[in-house]
């Protein structure tokens, strides 16, 4: 086994990685290079459906491991992510909201600084996203218009 796949190994049996980082299930398989964390089947599975440009997902046995991202998971751990998680209030969200917020972000963000040990450059904040109509989020009068109203019914 190379150097890099053993260290992976290594970190995956620390007491603080013995449990999938989002469901708490016993001796995650996988991990997310993006936080430094590992997780089971499962939750990797629903990591690769948000695309490696929010989640970079790795089989800690199957996939071949880089330096760079064997530093990441050394800057990362389970419990890590979890406090921030809690701290930052995106604990327990669902994996699809907790990964897309800027909060996450932030995470990733601070944690590539440290383990490259180049200076943290913050995401940049999302921007509301409106409708045509000007809205952050349709109104339920407007959903239910007449049409609306014809098709559900009332």
């Amino acid at each position: 086994m190379d150097p890099l796949s053993r260290a992976v190994m290594e970190l995956q049996e620390l007491p603080q990685n013995k449990k999938c980082v989002d469901c708490s299930a016993k001796n995650p398989q996988w991990a997310t290079v993006t936080y430094g964390t590992f997780m089971c089947l499962e939750c990797s599975g629903k990591h690769r459906g948000l695309g490696v440009h929010l989640s970079f997902v790795r089989s800690v046995g199957m996939d071949k491991w880089k330096e760079w991202e064997v530093q990441r998971m050394e800057a990362g751990g389970n419990d890590k992510f979890i406090q921030y998680a809690k701290e930052n209030g995106i604990q327990g969200m669902p994996i699809e909201k907790k990964y897309n917020s800027y909060e996450a972000a932030v995470y990733a963000a601070k944690l590539r600084s440290e383990a490259t040990g180049e200076p943290y450059v913050a995401p940049p904040k999302p921007q509301a996203q409106t409708n045509a109509v000007g809205s952050d989020v349709p109104s339920k009068k407007r959903f239910m218009g007449r049409l609306g109203k014809q098709f559900l019914g009332k």
